[in-house]
């Protein structure tokens, strides 16, 4: 029998780790794409652009 222990994670690894950093950008993407949807369903309702209102 082995005494090992399991390695310990980098701080990079803890960061940019394909656990969390894959669900988080996962939601990220799907909110960027709920707001665009969003939007357009606003200008189409409104008959005008939202660009204007913005800059």
């Amino acid at each position: 029998m082995s005494d090992q222990q399991p390695q310990a994670k980098s701080a990079m690894e803890e960061t940019f780790g394909m656990d969390t950093w894959v669900d988080g950008e996962t939601w990220n993407g799907r909110l960027a794409m709920l707001g665009f949807i969003v939007a357009i369903a606003i200008e189409v309702a409104a008959g005008q652009s939202l660009l204007p209102k913005i800059w």
